[in-house]
């Protein structure tokens, strides 16, 4: 009999050290996780900005590769480069143009109006370029 209580003790001993896991260890385990799940997704967001930034300069760059290449045909096309703002009227423009706005004249065909380039300040300040 004393050997079989002997036994059970041990077993009780034995199985109780290995039943599960303590509160501190739960704790710290949880507290690790928050951890890394927090820096994954800082991670995943800076990545999301740096690509989204990525992708608007590129885009941007596209589009000025297009207007640059319009303005080169359209320049090639023309008849006339016309780059004296006394030479023309700036109010023939539905927006009025101030002579030191205007960049250049094209006359593409007599038939046709002047197709005229010239600069301005951004309406809205919102809109900002990367």
């Amino acid at each position: 009999m004393r050997l079989h209580n002997s036994l059970l003790k041990r077993q009780s001993i034995t199985t109780k050290g290995t039943t599960g896991f303590t509160l501190v260890e739960l704790l710290v385990a949880a507290l690790m996780g928050s951890l890394l799940t927090i820096a994954t997704s800082d991670l995943l967001l800076s990545h999301m900005r740096s690509s989204a930034r990525l992708e608007g300069t590129q885009r941007m760059r596209q589009d000025w590769s297009r207007v640059t290449h319009f303005i080169e045909s359209e320049v090639a096309l023309s008849e006339r480069v016309i780059s004296d703002p006394a030479r023309i009227n700036l109010e023939q423009c539905s927006i009025p143009i101030a002579p030191e706005d205007f960049r250049f004249a094209l006359e593409i065909r007599r038939d046709l109006p002047l197709a005229i380039y010239y600069i301005t300040s951004n309406p809205d300040p919102s809109i900002t370029l990367v």
